[in-house]
């Protein structure tokens, strides 16, 4: 029974962190000389500060070991992961930079794990993997 109430927090916590975050991305790109490199830079240290969650080091790992990464972190149920996902996704659409393709590509692999581990896909979950497949297209240079 505690560990489930552990898990809960943990869950809870985690959730109420990257909403938290994602208001303060959803605030600062309002803000005058908040550019995509800083709205990164500023997630990643946050991540990293309330989560343990390494952006650069989820970024630069292979899909599996992405996967196993987030899978360690406790507070990450299927509900949070989608939020992360989208905070990625609305981060990677601002980016005009290198991490554009690299952020897309990881929200897309949250969303395709949760694909795998939740049975009860929604159409919404579908139409946001093929808009972050459209966001990927559109962003891959042309050969």
């Amino acid at each position: 029974m505690e560990q489930k109430d552990y898990m809960l927090r943990e869950i809870e916590k985690t959730g109420a962190i990257v909403r938290m975050i994602a208001s303060k991305v959803a605030g600062s790109a309002h803000r005058k000389g908040a550019t995509a490199e800083v709205l990164y830079r500023q997630t990643a240290e946050d991540l990293l500060y309330y989560l343990e969650f390494d952006l650069g080091a989820f970024i630069q790992k292979n899909d599996d070991q992405a996967v196993e990464y987030i899978e360690k972190i406790k507070g990450f149920d299927i509900e949070n992961l989608l939020m992360l996902s989208t905070l990625l996704e609305k981060i990677a659409v601002k980016q005009e930079c290198n991490t554009k393709l690299a952020l897309l590509h990881r929200a897309l692999l949250i969303l395709e794990h949760i694909k795998v581990i939740d049975e009860a896909n929604s159409a919404d979950h579908e139409q946001r993997i093929a808009l972050i497949k459209e966001h990927i297209k559109k962003s891959e240079p042309h050969r």
